[in-house]
């Protein structure tokens, strides 16, 4: 729905869909193309990732839970992490900064 209650139908209409303000305030994260399409990783998996990459500072456990808890139970958090570990887009400890 529009912000004036209509609602767009998308398929009987030529659309612009335009990017966010990109500044200070609403920085982007650069994603690679390879995670997007990637179909070995779930969706929830491949969000997970983009997530993680917002973040400047490596985060821990219970940082990464609290961040989480509104989308995700812990142990489906776990089976998420799992899933990215296999598939190389994620690792734990000092291994990334080698």
């Amino acid at each position: 729905m529009t912000e004036n209650g209509n609602e767009h139908n998308t398929e009987d209409q030529d659309i612009t869909i335009e990017r966010c303000p990109h500044d200070a305030e609403n920085p982007y994260t650069m994603v690679s193309k390879h995670l997007i399409f990637d179909t070995r990783l779930s969706p929830s998996a491949r969000w997970l990732v983009v997530f993680l990459q917002t973040f400047t500072k490596p985060v821990t456990w219970k940082e990464l839970v609290k961040e989480i808890k509104p989308y995700y139970t812990q142990k489906e958090l776990k089976k998420l992490i799992q899933e990215a570990m296999k598939f190389g887009y994620l690792a734990t400890g000092d291994i990334c900064h080698e």
